[in-house]
């Protein structure tokens, strides 16, 4: 059965519903999509078969439907009278929420829909049946930082104003036929995703032939500790041999590429030295590497500093949006399934091209951080709006790991 979620509940988090929340005061007359939220009850760990129907009662220019945290499963223009349905796999268990130190289990299944008006839907129903633990559906477990996290976003909803990661559109491409459970969080690094208990859902819950793929760096680079060939290559090479272990599959993943430029107009990258050790512990462990690096700096390259920005939360040099997470989660999407065509066959009902228009790329965002900004994870988060704080950062960084030596 399909319920009506309550958003405004003193008590709701984000994380633990659809992803969605209330935007700050004023918000509800800012240019946007209006949201409608939903959930089914889910029965404990596991993966769950999700099916939708959606019929509209006038024309839609813009329809967006999303599962779980915000996870996009369809989009585009719709007819009166068009009925919308679908289905796919989501693993749902236990997470750890931003802003929350305890394990949580999850209890509601979030759906949602936006549109420019509501009232031009005409019904909206979802079911969620949990599938035996015999399955042979393989669970997809993100691990990463705010890149690859289930980023929540406030109402109204702006596709180009929006934080959103690859981690949130990967189902859009595979999720008929494998189940994803995104355990990435913001400001995480290759160390506090182990001490903070993350990586312990992973590894209770992951079964023989289930795949786990590792993003991180941004906030590595950041720990003088973690540098590219210390702390943060042996800590993904402890991660790629703890999964194998557990009969898991691991894939890695060299981390997005920013939008940064030096003073001088050409291509600051940032991350060169990471994504080359996370090839090195590819080759040293037999493990393979889907280079999102080099597809995003070479498409950043390519566009230009002020062109590659609709592809990234307005101000932020790090975070996409939702343009930017379709975009690398289809290149993912691609890679995934040139290893193996038969467990992740992309299967996309509706375009495959969604890029910026003059109507959604312009649109500005806020912010809806919260909690202990003092946190280091929270620090490292919001450095990534700051081009001279990341810059200093990452060299402060570098020139503490040479002391150290």
């Amino acid at each position: 059965m399909i319920h009506t979620l309550d958003t405004k509940a003193a008590d709701y988090i984000p994380e633990l519903g659809d992803g969605f929340e209330e935007g700050s005061e004023g918000s509800e007359n800012a240019q946007g999509l209006q949201v409608a939220d939903y959930y089914a009850d889910a029965d404990g760990e596991g993966i769950y078969y999700i099916t939708y129907k959606i019929e509209t009662a006038k024309e839609i220019e813009q329809l967006f439907v999303f599962a779980g945290r915000k996870q996009l499963l369809r989009l585009g223009k719709r007819k009166a009278g068009e009925v919308i349905e679908g289905t796919l796999y989501l693993h749902f268990g236990e997470m750890i929420p931003r802003f929350h130190s305890e394990c949580m289990t999850i209890t509601k299944i979030g759906f949602s829909v936006a549109c420019e008006d509501l009232t031009k839907l005409k019904s909206v129903g979802m079911a969620a049946e949990k599938l035996s633990a015999k399955t042979k559906i393989p669970a997809v477990y993100l691990a990463g930082d705010s890149t690859v996290t289930d980023q929540t976003c406030p109402k109204p909803y702006m596709p180009g104003g929006c934080y959103s990661s690859w981690g949130q559109c990967l189902a859009y491409f595979i999720g008929g036929g494998t189940a994803i459970d995104n355990q990435a969080h913001s400001g995480l690094t290759t160390e506090t995703f182990r001490n903070e208990g993350h990586y312990d859902i992973v590894k209770k819950d992951i079964r023989p032939g289930d795949f786990c793929l590792f993003q991180f760096g941004h906030n590595d680079q950041k720990l003088a500790h973690l540098q590219a060939q210390t702390g943060y290559k042996e800590n993904l090479m402890n991660y790629v041999n703890e999964i194998r272990g557990l009969c898991g599959v691991p894939i890695l993943v060299t981390p997005l590429a920013r939008n940064t430029w030096k003073d001088d107009g050409t291509y600051n990258d940032l991350l060169a030295e990471h994504a080359q050790a996370v090839f090195e512990v590819g080759e040293e462990t037999g493990v393979p590497v889907i280079d999102l690096h080099k597809y995003a700096a070479d498409l950043i390259k390519k566009n230009g500093k002020e062109a590659s920005r609709v592809y990234f939360h307005p101000g932020d040099m790090t975070h996409t949006n939702e343009y930017g997470s379709f975009l690398f989660a289809h290149f993912i999407a691609r890679e995934l399934s040139k290893l193996d065509p038969l467990t992740f066959a992309i299967d996309v009902q509706d375009e495959e091209d969604f890029t910026p228009d003059e109507h959604t790329a312009i649109l500005t965002g806020t912010s809806t951080a919260a909690g202990n900004q003092d946190e280091q994870k929270e620090v490292f988060d919001a450095m990534e709006r700051a081009g001279d704080n990341l810059v200093a950062a990452v060299e402060k960084a570098k020139k503490d790991a040479e002391m150290m030596k």
